[in-house]
């Protein structure tokens, strides 16, 4: 029975792996938009080129941006779907796999222009904002490779994604002092994001650079709420 057992477990760890690294077998259709090509079950909703056109020009705009990298983001079709393929990144809105580099979306309206995570439509996020932020992601993690990327803290691949995706652009930096701010992921990225454009503007480096500087996350948060929030 132990052995059994065993073969099981061996057996859908290799039918697993096997989904994540080529899913495109789940999804039968696709559409292109210059070197992004989304995969859905369904062929997209009318708007999807006004939101492809909107993430070429924002991620054209990346310090770590290569014209000849292609991308393929697969757009699941429910949250059960998306947890099984992205199960790292069950409350994102979107996800580069760790292992896989694969591009994986929650549930999304090309029309509306929301993405959602949880198929609640009330919490629903900028589509062009959270497709933007993954492929950023994707941009830094070709550039400085695979190890480099993994050892990378989370408030410079997310801060310097919003900084181009641009959704808390506009809002007011004193959001972030709020008591309960770092339970709000939108607030989380806009702090990220007003962190690591304050090092680069005070420490005057460019972001290739702070990707691989030694900050600590408590030093600069620190410096970000000292000017933002008043504290010492």
């Amino acid at each position: 029975m132990f052995k059994f057992l065993a073969y099981l477990v061996v057996l859908l760890s290799a039918a697993y792996g096997v989904a994540t690294a080529y899913p495109g077998m789940f999804f039968s259709s696709s559409h292109a938009y210059k070197n992004i090509t989304v995969y859905s079950h369904e062929p997209l909703e009318k708007g999807a080129d006004d939101i492809l056109s909107q993430v070429c020009e924002k991620i054209s705009t990346d310090d770590f941006s290569d014209d000849g990298q292609k991308f393929a983001v697969y757009l699941t079709g429910g949250y059960g779907e998306y947890s099984f393929f992205a199960p790292f990144c069950r409350k994102d809105y979107a996800c580069l796999h760790p292992l896989t580099g694969k591009l994986f979306m929650a549930p999304a309206d090309f029309e509306k222009k929301r993405s959602y995570s949880s198929g609640d439509t009330s919490k629903g996020r900028p589509l062009d904002a959270v497709m933007t932020r993954v492929l950023v992601k994707a941009q830094i993690k070709e550039k400085m490779g695979d190890l480099n990327y993994f050892f990378l803290d989370d408030w410079k691949t997310e801060g310097y994604a919003e900084h181009i995706a641009g959704e808390t652009e506009g809002r007011d930096p004193l959001e972030i002092c709020r008591e309960n701010a770092a339970s709000d992921p939108v607030l989380r990225h806009m702090e990220y994001r007003l962190i690591v454009e304050l090092v680069r503007n005070d420490d005057m480096m460019g972001y290739p650079v702070l990707m691989k500087e030694n900050y600590s996350f408590e030093g600069v948060e620190k410096r970000v709420k000292k000017k933002y929030c008043g504290n010492n």
